[in-house]
């Protein structure tokens, strides 16, 4: 869990937890919602990862 925290930004991974929870507690016809929330906050989720990456590598140059 540290590593996810320090990886990520800490307000996406409260996101997409909150959003996992809401899908084990929603209805059909909100689940279609929430899996758009999810695929949105996985996309943040993988801007942010593809930002770190390239500064890591820009910085090794």
């Amino acid at each position: 869990m540290q590593w996810l925290l320090r990886s990520f930004d800490k307000t996406a991974v409260v996101a997409a937890l909150a959003l996992c929870g809401l899908w084990l507690l929603g209805q059909p016809g909100q689940r279609v919602l929430i899996m758009l929330g999810a695929v949105s906050t996985a996309g943040v989720l993988g801007g942010l990862l593809t930002r770190r990456a390239m500064a890591r590598s820009a910085q090794e140059d």
